[in-house]
């Protein structure tokens, strides 16, 4: 049997899908903890939920990633805890994630930005220098005839200078415009996930893998959609992946329950 178990944070939904799972089977019980110890409150979290099950006899089996990697033993009743962990994993825990990839990128235009503002100010030196020139060729050019031939030399270089100077700036300008490109892609990337792998395929593949290995698994995730907030674009990515899994995994879910305060509401498959 396959069981979706889902509900906001603090719902009570971990506890219920625990003695849940105890009620199927309680000789051979695995549970695969998804949830990575960061900070003090993710360790709590961790103590918390590893209190609530020290008596109920669960092998735990952490996964941190990559679900369809586990070995699972025959006949066993498996509790994955939880989805939404899981999926904040693959997207932003790992070096060919979404997040390391725009960080990665974010540096490569903060480097790109330096080496500019480098070239800016050569232009400025290179500025104050023609200037100076400019000053001492109007002396030159109050002293003898015969440095005037010197001087239309010294304004030939200072227009081969100029012209240098333009095209450096041009260069500048070109850089610039590459660089906002950069930009715009990298605010794009944000917001999509075009080339950076169906992290959807990934983790229903995952859970498809253990349905095939256990008797009997329940599955448990968060509801986070529905406080009315609308937040930074990788956040909604986010929630977007894991709404398109929830659907996923209730569609082939013999039952769905979702534990509001506690209290479960069954949704599917109830008997």
């Amino acid at each position: 049997m396959n069981i979706v178990v889902i509900g906001g944070s603090g719902s009570g939904k971990s506890e219920f899908a625990e003695n849940l799972a105890v009620k199927l089977n309680r000789d051979k019980l695995i549970y695969i903890a998804t949830m990575q110890p960061f900070g003090e409150e993710g360790k709590k979290r961790i103590e918390r939920h590893q209190q609530l099950r020290q008596d109920k006899n669960f092998q735990t089996i952490e996964c941190y990633t990559n679900l369809s990697t586990i070995s699972i033993p025959q006949e066993s009743t498996v509790l994955l805890e939880c989805v939404s962990n899981l999926v904040a994993n693959e997207m932003f825990s790992n070096d060919n994630s979404l997040e390391n990839k725009l960080d990665r990128q974010g540096n490569t235009l903060d480097k790109q930005e330096n080496t500019l503002d480098r070239q800016g100010n050569t232009l400025d030196k290179q500025e104050n220098t023609l200037d100076r020139q400019e000053n001492t060729l109007d002396k030159q050019g109050n002293t003898l005839d015969k440095q005037e031939n010197t001087l239309d030399r010294q304004e030939n270089t200072l227009n081969r200078h100029e012209n240098t100077l333009d095209r450096q700036e041009n260069t500048l300008d070109k850089q610039g415009n590459i660089l906002d490109k950069q930009e715009n892609t990298l605010d794009k990337k944000r917001i999509t996930l075009n080339d950076q792998g169906n992290y959807v395929e990934k983790v229903t593949q995952g859970i498809r893998s253990i349905i095939r290995q256990a008797d009997n698994l329940i599955i448990v995730t968060n509801n986070v959609f529905e406080d009315g907030f609308r937040y930074d674009d990788t956040t909604m990515l986010y929630m977007k992946e894991l709404g398109q899994i929830n659907q996923q995994i209730c569609l082939i879910a013999d039952q769905m329950i979702e534990v509001i305060h506690g209290i479960p509401v069954y949704i599917k498959g109830y008997h």
